[in-house]
């Protein structure tokens, strides 16, 4: 288990209101959350934040990111420029392979959720 650090990095990204409305569709397990965030250059904004809601959250405590999802924000993390330190946390962040991962990944509080495979589609 490594540590957690006590601040996230990100980006900020202005987006229109259909764009949002895109993006919320598709981040539907996700709610949109008012948040402070403070800029690299001490700028403090308003933001909203897609944060996982309750009915998506896994029954199972504790499973591990897929290597695909930690990858893509490695990448992105680095693409964008974020603080170097918080990369280097988040090279450290252990990952299941995106194949290992078994159907607790898909039990939620809103029900059990069904793994979607080649053969079941």
């Amino acid at each position: 288990v490594i540590a957690q650090p006590t601040e996230v990095h990100g980006i900020l990204l202005r987006l229109t209101r259909d764009d949002f409305g895109r993006m919320a569709g598709v981040e539907h397990q996700y709610d949109a959350k008012e948040v402070s965030v403070t800029s690299y250059d001490g700028v403090v904004r308003k933001a909203l934040a897609f944060i996982t809601n309750d009915r998506h959250e896994t029954i199972e405590r504790g499973l591990l990111p897929t290597d695909r999802y930690v990858k893509l924000i490695q990448t992105g993390a680095k693409q964008m420029g974020i603080d170097a330190s918080y990369r280097k946390w988040l090279d450290q962040i252990p990952s299941v392979p995106d194949k290992e991962r078994g159907q607790e990944y898909y039990q939620t509080q809103s029900g059990p959720g069904k793994r979607v495979t080649e053969n079941s589609k």
